[in-house]
């Protein structure tokens, strides 16, 4: 299973309903070198993250800044959408999401460790070495046959989440299809060191003292750099074959016409472009999360990021459900996470055709660099690759703007101080913050916790930090039957 995704799982699974869960890891050892680098502090699954986190200082902190072979600041790097040209009013999506930017870089391995340390504190079962090799479906439970270092037990569960990948047997043995467009490009990617004097300045990387192209190598800090090449897949090419460093060095010379030096490679992996979305997140008691549940162009890392939203919307639910809830409330994970999926695979379809190397292409770029000019069109492209345009669709009664958002409102002002929200929740429970004093007979609190605070507007906070009503008194009722019933 994705470590980072299957944690966070079983993080709310564990935190909301107190039994002896498990969660069955394919891999041996996490990989510390391996795929995403970070993301902006403004990026949607952080939030979420440091949100849940948050009642856990020293977890959260580590989140925030523990950053291991921090690699300086590189803004030309943390560009996408094909980085059109710049022009004299031109601004990166940086400067626009913030006037000061920030980019948070934690290696997907860190945040893995923050959640598996998260998920030992709340004494959730997480177990190595196990592969999984049959499941069977049955009325009130799925059956699984689990090959372990001991032999090969059949388990049984009320629900299974399937994390584990693109090429997940959980989908196949659940007869999920997933349907989307085969690849036409490949991604070699390698963590390597060079051989040579290699230098790293506001200009970029330069190698023996001549600046390094654009993209060709990426600082991570203790002498090591990624390097990324993207070329048309070639016929017959066998994927299951391992990168080595030499192909990694040949590619680099047929696309950058370079000749690199590289003294050794931590980590060496090939990607593709190929966009695929699981047709079903939820069929009966199996469910999809991650890759699993979509594969697409890894640009800007946003299958990390996807994957730990689909963890924060499904965790709750299924913990709710656990306890007693209708399983119709599953059925919403569905319904808003496969809407954000399938953006995600829309804006990185787009980020591969911008890499395509045409005139045609070039000359849509230059277009793209004047409409990127004004503020209000890159703020829409800022907000869609980052994550926080992320509304999920509000009822017709309530359609204040907030509904549907992730909160604004992060710290409750109440009468024994500023409470982050993370420690007034007692999930799965709603958190109701009343700002009129007189909510409660509007309210049906056993599903909910209601705390008083002494700034508005009132709202009604989901565990997964989305607003779930806002506004209208009368609406309440309905919007706490719809999520805590």
């Amino acid at each position: 299973m994705r470590d980072g995704v299957a944690a966070q799982v079983a993080v709310h699974v564990r935190v909301h309903h107190h039994a002896s869960d498990r969660k069955k890891c394919r891999n041996l050892d996490p990989n510390m070198q391996r795929r995403d680098l970070g993301c902006p502090r403004r990026r949607q699954p952080l939030r979420q993250l440091l949100f849940h986190l948050g009642d856990n200082a020293a977890l959260a902190v580590t989140l925030r800044w523990s950053r291991p072979q921090q690699p300086p600041r590189a803004p030309r790097a943390l560009q996408h959408l094909g980085r059109p040209p710049r022009n004299g009013a031109h601004r990166t999506q940086h400067e626009v999401a913030d006037p000061k930017p920030r980019f948070l870089f934690v290696q997907q391995a860190v945040v893995e460790q923050v959640l598996q340390a998260r998920a030992t504190e709340l004494g959730v079962d997480l177990r190595r070495g196990c592969e999984l090799k049959d499941m069977i479906i049955e009325a009130d439970a799925v059956a699984l046959r689990v090959r372990t270092p001991a032999g090969e037990p059949t388990l049984r569960a009320r629900y299974v989440v399937g994390t584990d990948g693109a090429h997940s047997l959980v989908r196949r043995l659940a007869g999920i299809d997933f349907p989307g467009e085969p690849p036409a490009n490949i991604l070699r990617l390698g963590d390597v060191q060079f051989d040579g004097d290699v230098a790293v300045g506001s200009d970029g990387v330069r190698i023996d003292g001549m600046p390094a192209p654009f993209r060709f190598a990426f600082p991570l800090g203790n002498g090591y750099f990624r390097v990324v090449t993207r070329e048309p897949i070639p016929a017959g090419f066998d994927r299951s074959q391992p990168l080595t460093l030499a192909e990694l060095s040949a590619s680099v010379e047929r696309v950058f016409g370079l000749t690199p030096r590289f003294k050794e490679a931590r980590w060496l992996s090939i990607f593709t472009d190929a966009s695929r979305q699981a047709a079903e997140y939820r069929k009966g008691r199996v469910l999809l999360a991650g890759d699993a549940a979509h594969v697409h162009l890894p640009a800007g890392g946003p299958g990390l990021s996807t994957g730990l939203c689909d963890a924060s919307n499904l965790g709750w639910k299924l913990a709710r459900v656990v306890r007693g809830a209708d399983e119709r409330l599953l059925d919403t994970y569905h319904a808003e996470r496969h809407l954000a999926g399938a953006r995600v695979i829309t804006h990185t379809r787009a980020q591969s055709a911008l890499m395509t190397a045409s005139a045609n292409t070039a000359a849509l770029r230059a277009v793209l660099a004047e409409v990127f000019a004004e503020p209000g069109a890159l703020r829409i492209i800022t907000d869609m690759l980052q994550g926080t345009d992320t509304r999920y669709e509000p009822s017709d009664a309530n359609p204040a703007d907030a509904v549907g958002r992730f909160t604004r409102t992060l710290t409750a002002k109440t009468e024994a101080g500023d409470r982050p929200l993370s420690a007034l929740l007692r999930l799965p429970r709603g958190l109701l913050l009343d700002a009129t004093g007189d909510l409660l007979r509007y309210a049906d609190p056993p599903g909910i916790d209601i705390i008083p605070v002494k700034e508005g507007p009132s709202k009604l906070v989901r565990p997964d930090g989305f607003v779930a009503w806002e506004g209208d008194r009368a609406q309440l009722a309905t919007a706490i039957r719809r999520w805590f019933a």
